[in-house]
């Protein structure tokens, strides 16, 4: 079925409605309502074996996007937030890397190098997705890193280099906020000068938008290839279903609304709505907007 979604006008959600609530380590409650309920038995059909004679080479766009938007964005939004014992790293190849395959093994000697040269000082946790470099037709990694003790995470970008062992490397700050200060930015420049600090605004929204891009990863990714990994035990925000009464009384006090958005589901062929999604976002009241 080919699918679109539109914005629609919000409108109250029934108090004995059901819900989907998912929770984030930094305090956000993400609220869905489904308007029609899908029927037992309509869960997505089992395709039979003698029927899966043509399998695409690459995973496709909608695949794709379905991994960015359950697993990857969910995974990055959860477990950080920026701030000092964060960095975003990059990880190119000093010769064109066309072995998919070769990536896992890659990445993993470097988790090992890295985790062991800084056992005694880090307890480093992180989620990497790999990218086609389109320029150069090459495979490069985007990590995020953090020190799950919340200490300053200090890694000089030539040290990051030497550990990588395959190419160049670049380090970034990870900023909790919209805006940079710039010149905290030139202060910190100035007390780690081997440190790598992009001079665009790289805030943590900015990062997360920039891994789960799609571009450098739709018709690249083998249909058995996985977009990202994690290391250090990272997980999932947590989900659950509840009655949005029940929600709204046992949190009133703890949590306010920031964002209200209605989605339609229409059918392109027949321009019918399928479903009606209704999100509502909450964040603790002591935590910023």
């Amino acid at each position: 079925m080919n699918i679109k979604f539109v914005k629609g006008e919000c409108w109250d959600i029934p108090e004995d409605a059901e819900v989907c609530i998912t929770k984030y380590n930094s305090g956000k409650v993400v609220l869905k309502e489904f308007r029609y309920k899908k029927p037992k038995g309509s869960q997505k059909g089992k395709i039979k074996k003698n029927n899966r004679k043509n399998i695409d080479e690459y995973k496709s766009k909608k695949n794709i996007n379905r991994s960015i938007k359950c697993k990857i964005r969910p995974l990055l939004e959860n477990n950080f937030n920026g701030g000092k014992s964060e960095i975003f790293v990059t990880l190119t190849y000093s010769k064109n890397m066309d072995n998919f395959k070769q990536l896992v093994p890659d990445f993993d000697n470097f988790w090992k190098r890295i985790t062991r040269k800084y056992k005694n000082r880090y307890r480093l946790a992180c989620v990497y997705v790999k990218e086609m470099q389109q320029k150069r037709n090459s495979w490069h990694i985007h990590a995020l890193i953090k020190d799950l003790d919340g200490n300053k995470l200090y890694i000089p970008n030539e040290t990051m280099g030497l550990i990588w062992k395959n190419g160049f490397t670049s380090v970034s700050r990870v900023l909790s906020g919209f805006d940079l200060d710039y010149r905290q930015m030139n202060e910190e420049k100035k007390m780690e000068e081997n440190f790598f600090i992009q001079n665009e605004r790289w805030n943590i929204k900015k990062i997360i938008d920039y891994m789960c891009k799609l571009k450098t990863k739709e018709g690249y990714i083998p249909s058995n290839g996985k977009l990202y990994g994690t290391k250090g035990g990272l997980r999932m925000p947590h989900k659950e279903v509840g009655i949005y009464k029940d929600f709204i009384q046992e949190n009133e006090k703890n949590l306010r609304i920031t964002d209200d958005e209605m989605l339609k589901i229409i059918d392109k062929e027949t321009n019918c709505i399928i479903n009606h999604i209704h999100t509502q976002t909450f964040i603790e009241q002591n935590k910023k907007k």
